[in-house]
């Protein structure tokens, strides 16, 4: 990549690819979709908390384990200062005030499948492959209904039967 771009053009390229949890990629889309702001609007707490996510976007994700990415930023912010680039001082703002999510009710997301669809994507890319286009088998509208028939029925029978936990397996009929 350094023959063809310069390192600010690649660090450009991986802030706008990169994948970011809650379905987005990206930095500009993931401040949008966590704090409902353009990353330009961004202040340090938020900042570090989209930082935290490069590590493992599922995991600390605000959406879905809020704690998990505030320890997480933390973590950015105590990096920041380690490193020189700010001091304590200026970092106690975001320790005493954290970053909050835009509230999205009770939203279910594809994380752990897309994380997985994209570890197998690494392992079959080629070397110096500038951009791929991965199609997975997963519908959004398909999963959103196995999870309420599966919700439903262990609402209804899951006493019944000492039941709390179900699965679906989803399958073509043409045996395709």
């Amino acid at each position: 990549l350094e023959a063809n771009l310069s390192k600010k053009e690649i660090l450009q390229l991986y802030l706008d690819r990169a994948y970011m949890g809650g379905g987005t990629f990206g930095i500009e889309a993931a401040a949008d979709f966590y704090f409902g702001k353009s990353v330009k609007d961004l202040n340090l707490a938020e900042a570090a908390m989209l930082a935290g996510l490069f590590k493992a976007p599922t995991k600390y994700a605000p959406h879905i384990n809020l704690p998990a990415a505030r320890a997480r930023a933390n973590v950015v912010l105590s990096n920041l200062v380690d490193s020189g680039f700010m001091t304590e001082g200026q970092v106690l703002q975001a320790r005493l005030h954290p970053a909050d999510v835009v509230d999205r009710g009770e939203q279910k997301s594809p994380d752990y499948f897309l994380d997985w669809a994209f570890d197998e994507v690494k392992k079959i890319a080629k070397p110096g492959q500038h951009s791929l286009v991965a199609h997975t088998t997963f519908d959004a509208n398909i999963q959103k209904a196995a999870e309420e028939s599966v919700e439903f029925h262990l609402r209804q029978f899951g006493k019944e039967y000492n039941v709390t936990e179900g699965a679906v397996v989803v399958i073509e009929t043409n045996g395709a």
